[in-house]
């Protein structure tokens, strides 16, 4: 399990950008990779 690709302050950054723009598909992906790695 290593946080190579999301770490916990790409993840802040993702879900912040997410509410930007409206690739809400692809930017959920990475959130819930982001939440799984991160707890």
């Amino acid at each position: 399990m290593r946080n190579t690709r999301v770490g916990p302050g790409i993840c802040t950054w993702i879900m912040g950008r997410k509410l930007k723009n409206m690739e809400y598909e692809t930017q959920t992906l990475y959130d819930l990779e982001c939440a799984e790695k991160t707890e």
